[in-house]
């Protein structure tokens, strides 16, 4: 009987599945070693600006066992007034981590106030960094159930209010004009209140000290940027009847303006 050939290929497959073979054993030698190595044990955590953030568990854990994506979301979830977390191995032995705070834009009132961010995040900060002089955002009472420290929040209300208070920030000409209440109750008719740099005038007392003059400016929804610059205009025409000035009203094509006098332009 003939000898059976086997293909010419199949001697050099079974030469490189023994090599594979070989490789993942000692691979997963080598792991184990790694592992079980004291020296790669994490014996510091470095942590940039010295921000309060309690990590201490990773000691002792074996740099290489970490897994640095699922680290950073847990830390998130238990520090919401942070946006991003880097987390980077240095070996052998030491882990550096950075924070990146989130900022915050507004603040939102709802059963209790909450800061808000550009990402439309609802959060709290530290006490001893608490900021104050921020504008709030009203009317949202019934459209955020359950608000959550870090969660982000999809309402077009809350977008909308943000998109406002962005808007007018990067717009230079109002660079003056500190909005302090955005309402978006109502989408279709949402407004904000403004502080002018023009103080009321009129008797001795409001001249040696000036009563800042706050304008409801109504804005409702979509075009906002544009609106914005509409307003910067209007507002360099009105100078001198700015601390007169009851509503600006946006919403139509043509700019609806009303003094406190009932005269209107």
């Amino acid at each position: 009987m003939r000898k059976r050939r086997f293909p010419q290929i199949v001697k050099p497959l079974v030469i490189v599945g023994l090599i594979i073979l070989s490789l993942l054993v000692a691979l997963r030698h080598v792991s184990g070693v790694l592992s079980n190595a004291s020296y790669l044990k994490i014996k510091e955590v470095i942590i940039i600006k010295d921000d309060p953030v309690d990590i201490s568990y990773l000691k002792g854990k074996n740099i290489f066992a970490i897994d640095l994506r699922r680290e950073s979301r847990y830390i998130l979830e238990a520090y919401p007034n942070y946006r991003r977390i880097r987390m980077v191995r240095i070996f052998p032995n030491r882990l550096y981590v950075g924070f990146v705070k989130r900022s915050p834009l507004a603040m939102v009132r709802l059963y209790r106030y909450f800061y808000v961010d550009e990402d439309l995040v609802l959060f709290d900060m530290p006490q001893q960094e608490s900021i104050q002089d921020l504008p709030v955002i009203v009317g949202l009472e019934t459209r955020i159930f359950s608000p959550r420290s870090g969660r982000k929040q999809e309402i077009k209300e809350l977008a909308l209010a943000v998109d406002i208070i962005t808007e007018a920030g990067r717009n230079r000409n109002l660079k003056d004009y500190t909005i302090k209440k955005v309402d978006v109750s109502s989408p279709d008719s949402a407004s904000f209140f403004m502080i002018t740099p023009y103080g009321h005038t009129g008797s001795l007392a409001t001249v040696l000290n000036p009563v800042p003059a706050v304008v409801e400016v109504k804005v409702g929804q979509g075009n906002i940027k544009s609106k914005m610059n509409v307003l910067a205009g209007l507002l360099a025409q009105l100078q001198k009847d700015v601390p007169d000035l009851k509503y600006i009203d946006l919403r139509f094509k043509e700019p609806v303006v009303k003094l406190s006098t009932a005269k209107e332009k």
